[in-house]
């Protein structure tokens, strides 16, 4: 079971991307402060001590915004987030993620798309914003991965249907691939990622 302060880790730097070096500072506050309890009020200052540290917390709204608009480009993060979702969701972890070096991020609109994705984002900003969004992202075998590539959805979607992975193959039931749906998976993992990481107070 993970920590409180594991969530407020999750959220505050990983998500909100807010500065790591001033929570850290903060923990740094509260184990001083935990150092210096006296053991027959320990119970209480503990509480108190984890209550000041959760007033950190970033709102639900702040969270849910920066999830669901953020660009996300530290692939080793975004992996470590669907492999929890994949584990929570599909319960599949022990036999589709078992060998994580050959497991990549797949960005379903490429980083560097064919012609024809100009037909679903025709907005070249448009384009830009959404392919490191969440719901752009999901896992694949490294062998599946290089066979999509840079190819249209229509094609791409061959290759999800023979994951094994929740998060990927339930890709085929999408008849297309634009913002919108990008924005709905987004708010459909959002979903998902708030069971492993609870928003504190939401």
């Amino acid at each position: 079971m993970m920590s409180r302060d594991s969530y407020v880790t999750f959220w505050y730097s990983g998500i909100c991307g807010k500065d790591a070096k001033k929570l850290e500072g903060i923990y740094h506050d509260m184990a001083r402060k935990a150092r210096n309890i006296k053991k027959e009020a320990a119970t209480v200052k503990t509480d108190e001590i984890i209550e000041e540290l959760c007033k950190q917390f970033p709102s639900r709204a702040e969270c849910e915004a920066s999830f669901t608009t953020r660009g996300f480009t530290d692939s080793a993060f975004v992996k470590m987030v669907l492999r929890y979702v994949e584990m929570s969701e599909y319960k599949k972890l022990e036999t589709t993620l078992k060998d994580p070096e050959k497991v990549q991020l797949e960005h379903i609109l490429p980083r560097n798309p064919a012609p024809g994705w100009k037909e679903f984002f025709p907005n070249e900003k448009d384009m830009r914003e959404n392919t490191y969004r969440f719901g752009n992202l999901t896992l694949l075998y490294q062998r599946l991965n290089e066979r999509a590539r840079n190819g249209l959805f229509s094609e791409k979607k061959k290759h999800y249907e023979k994951s094994e992975i929740g998060l990927t193959n339930s890709l085929k039931s999408r008849e297309k691939w634009t913002a919108a749906e990008v924005a709905a998976r987004t708010k459909e993992l959002f979903g998902y990622v708030q069971k492993t990481w609870p928003i504190y107070g939401a």
